[in-house]
């Protein structure tokens, strides 16, 4: 098994010290599958005299994740391949074999039955709850059904990165245990354990008449606001989420606020609709992927089917044999197809949906495009994890938004983070939707000077160049990086396309240096 991090080894002996019983909170890419492999390992061998015949139940959010733990557990732990059974919608094995995955959908009427079966054999048990957030719902909830038949024969391990959930505390500690353990982002950056990466931020405009409908809804929500805190004027500071407060006064409230509420709801819902659908978000997507270098992995996430769909369109007649699309409409077999393909890299752009938001361990993917931004902390964070991974060289996120509207609210509420500053470079862009281009005031100014020195120097080839290549920089950090680390990058360039791109960036940031 390989060698445990820091945080793995004191996560476990946090969790051997609850009694085998908690929740792990780790930032996605960290190694909570390693983790959990490693629990199983010293239950197995560690305390079997205390264990006796041990079975391992694993419930895992979506099919596709079976085959991930599976591959773990085979390499990780060199379980034989027969000691292992799956317990999804297609495929259900006897469930007397010693490491059981389960998927949430079949294991909800299921899984407490059996864990009960087995202790009434005279089994412990060791239940690992994959991504536990999913899990305090009334529904999937039932899955911890066995608690008052078993007594102390149930050992759990929870694992998420948001681990935070409706009915966490009602639900998910009682039946998992306290919160044993947290290794977040800010930790993993500085542990040098997920990749270092670049994240733009780049406003994308919107069309005249999208920006005329806009105004107008926010108008009539702002009206309508006004009126509904003058008749519940503790609204803004109810605890909880605000839609949900909302919906509770449409339900419960007087008729004229429960009006204004429904109101607000449905102008809120129209506004945020014509955000997601502002028709220059998939230009601005595709002059990306245009301008990214065909040597990295791309993951596009869109809020809505329908963008996916059209992003992924565009993209295939650029790219016939280089994109895939997954979202929960694509049937399964298909989708679970397209994911093997970008995992093996016969595929280098997968675009996608919340489906793909959580859960699957993709390596080597080094680019995120994030179409339009979630309400969801809990999705920013998977989002950002499904390109963290470590790898050789930083990843880069591109993250667009409606320049002045809540998107662009939003976003600068989760990125102004202070202690990030020296471990992420942060970098505004334009996107330019006449010209097709993306645009920084500073880096145009860097620009017009190193094309101004070129001119007065008479040469032409060398300013076409530049150009050409700059409009690639711009959207990378390299330009952000010291003139000796570009030119190490160029002495050891092995294509000219190579050797012109790092000429364009030294020249940027000797611009730069010249002008700061």
């Amino acid at each position: 098994m390989k060698k445990l991090l820091p945080w793995q080894e004191a996560c476990l002996n946090a969790w051997q010290s609850r009694g085998f019983r908690g929740i792990a909170h780790v930032v996605t890419g960290a190694g909570k599958t390693i983790l959990a492999a490693a629990a199983i390992k010293r239950l197995l061998a560690g305390f079997a005299s205390e264990t006796g015949n041990l079975k391992i139940k694993i419930v895992i959010p979506k099919t596709f994740l079976m085959y991930q733990w599976h591959a773990v557990i085979r390499e990780e732990l060199e379980f034989p391949r027969e000691n292992i059974g799956f317990f999804s919608g297609t495929h259900k094995s006897n469930t007397d074999k010693p490491i059981m995955l389960y998927v949430i959908n079949s294991a909800r009427d299921v899984l407490a039955r059996h864990i009960v079966e087995d202790v009434r054999q005279g089994y412990k048990v060791l239940l690992i709850a994959d991504e536990c957030h999913h899990y305090g719902s009334d529904a999937n909830a039932r899955i911890f059904g066995y608690a008052p038949y078993v007594g102390d024969s149930v050992y759990t391990l929870g694992l998420s990165a948001t681990p935070w959930c409706t009915n966490f505390n009602e639900v998910l500690v009682p039946a998992l245990g306290k919160e044993i353990y947290r290794f977040g982002f800010l930790a993993a950056l500085k542990a040098d354990i997920i990749s270092r990466f670049a994240l733009f931020n780049i406003s994308v405009p919107f069309t005249p008449q999208e920006r005329q409908v806009y105004d107008e809804l926010s108008d009539h929500l702002g009206y309508a606001m006004h009126k509904l805190n003058e008749l519940c004027p503790n609204l803004g500071g109810r605890q909880g989420n605000f839609f949900a407060a909302l919906e509770n006064i449409i339900h419960n409230g007087e008729p004229e606020a429960a009006e204004l509420a429904k109101t607000v709801l449905i102008l809120s819902t129209q506004r945020k609709d014509v955000v997601y659908k502002a028709s220059y978000r998939i230009d601005a997507v595709v002059e990306l992927a245009r301008r990214i270098p065909k040597s990295s992995k791309i993951i596009i996430f869109g809020e809505r089917i329908e963008t996916a769909v059209e992003v992924s369109r565009r993209l295939s007649n650029l790219y016939p044999n280089e994109t895939g699309l997954y979202h929960s409409k694509v049937p399964k077999e298909l989708g679970l197809h397209t994911l093997r393909q970008f995992e093996s890299e016969e595929i280098r752009i997968l675009i996608t949906c919340k489906t793909l938001d959580e859960g699957l361990n993709i390596t080597k993917t080094d680019v995120g495009i994030v179409v339009s931004s979630t309400g969801s902390h809990r999705q920013r964070v998977q989002r950002l994890g499904r390109v963290l991974r470590k790898k050789e060289k930083n990843a880069l996120f591109y993250y667009l938004y409606i320049g002045d509207t809540m998107e662009e609210d939003e976003l600068l509420q989760e990125i102004i983070r202070p202690e990030y500053d020296s471990l992420i470079n942060r970098i505004g862009l334009n996107y330019n939707q006449e010209s097709g281009i993306f645009e920084n005031p500073q880096y145009s100014e860097w620009e017009e000077s190193v094309v101004k020195n070129l001119v007065e120097k008479h040469q032409p080839e060398e300013i076409i160049e530049f150009m050409r290549n700059a409009d690639r920089t711009i959207l990378t950090e390299d330009w952000l990086t010291t003139e000796e680390q570009c030119l190490k990058k160029l002495r050891n360039a092995t294509s000219k396309d190579e050797r012109n791109y790092h000429i364009a960036t030294l020249l940027i940031i000797r611009a730069r240096k010249r002008n700061v």
